[in-house]
């Protein structure tokens, strides 16, 4: 009983005195730290402002008020000819138009004026456009108020659009033509001057390209009474004829150095020319009055190759200048200037 109360009281002692901090004891269950659950933020919907769709006010588009075009009325045709002249061009062409009838009603009269003037136009003044008759022939063949008449303005009509269709195809060759006559003048019998005789050329040359048959169409081209393309161009021949016959090249003259000096000056300057004939004017070279060139004149015969539509032959008169290069002594020669240039037989000049 002694050692068990002194057991008793020894313990009480001890629990009395102040314990140390106990040491964790490490073979315990690990303890995981207290991990707090990551909160996120709460994010709140954006609202988007909401804008009303923009309505532009509505346009109405604008409308211009139609204008038709103003037709105006196609004034009198005018012709130079004189009803006699219309007249010998439609029994030239054994052409006989449709006679009136004394009862025709209006719708016949009406037709029968339009029909006339215009197979006249196309006849006698050269019209070459070929609309205006096909539609009256269709409108004669439709139109049940015109049978009557429609027999007899058939055949006019059809010879009408033939003849315009070939005027139409023939029409930069006539053209043409004319200009190369514009200028012609009667010197009598059948020969006229100043014609353009390398445009005749070209333009026949052309019209015989498109059809031969076209030479044989009948035209009015002044100042030349109304004939056949055909023998325009026998005009257009004789006429050439006649003004190379009245035109001689002068004899060669000259000393022949300087006709020498001449003719390869001008081969030199004009390739594909033959120089066959030379004549000096003034015997020589002229000194100007400043004395830095000088200048020879000269008349040259020239046969050109492959000059067609131009004249084969010329008769030309040029000049060529030297520039002093020191005192008595010049430069090579310039060759040349061309003050005239006409046809001439290439006879004259052999």
């Amino acid at each position: 009983v002694a050692l068990v109360w002194q057991r008793a009281v020894g313990h009480g002692a001890a629990d009395a005195a102040p314990r140390p901090e106990a040491r964790p004891r490490l073979a315990s269950a690990r303890v995981e730290p207290k991990v707090e659950p990551k909160v996120e933020p709460k994010v709140e919907p954006k609202v988007e402002p909401k804008v009303e769709p923009k309505v532009e006010p509505r346009v109405e588009p604008k409308v211009e008020p139609k204008v038709e075009p103003k037709v105006e009325p196609a004034p009198p045709a005018k012709t130079a000819l004189t009803r006699a002249e219309i007249d010998a061009v439609l029994r030239a062409e054994t052409l006989t138009m449709p006679f009136l009838h004394k009862d025709a009603d209006e719708a016949e009269r009406a037709f029968h004026a339009q029909a006339t003037r215009a197979v006249e136009r196309v006849f006698a003044e050269d019209f070459d456009d070929p609309a205006i008759l096909m539609s009256l022939y269709e409108k004669v063949l439709a139109e049940e108020s015109l049978s009557f008449i429609r027999d007899d303005w058939r055949e006019p009509l059809e010879r009408g659009v033939v003849r315009a269709e070939a005027l139409q195809q023939a029409a930069a060759p006539l053209k043409a033509l004319r200009q190369a006559l514009a200028k012609a003048k009667p010197t009598g019998d059948g020969v006229y001057a100043g014609i353009n005789h390398a445009q005749c050329r070209a333009a026949l040359a052309e019209l015989k390209k498109l059809d031969q048959s076209l030479l044989e169409l009948a035209v009015t081209v002044a100042p030349v009474q109304r004939l056949p393309l055909g023998q325009l161009e026998g005009v257009c021949e004789l006429s050439y004829e006649q003004e190379l016959a009245g035109r001689v090249f002068p004899a060669p003259s000259g000393p022949p150095p300087l006709r020498q000096l001449v003719r390869k000056a001008y081969q030199r300057a004009y390739k594909g020319r033959a120089v066959t004939r030379i004549v000096i004017v003034d015997q020589g070279w002229v000194v100007d009055e400043e004395g830095g060139q000088r200048t020879l004149r000269a008349v040259v015969g020239v046969k050109r190759k492959k000059a067609f539509p131009l004249d084969p032959c010329v008769m030309e008169e040029i000049s060529l200048v030297q520039q002093e290069k020191r005192p008595g002594r010049y430069g090579p020669p310039v060759c040349c200037q061309i003050h005239s240039s006409v046809a001439i037989g290439c006879d004259q000049i052999k």
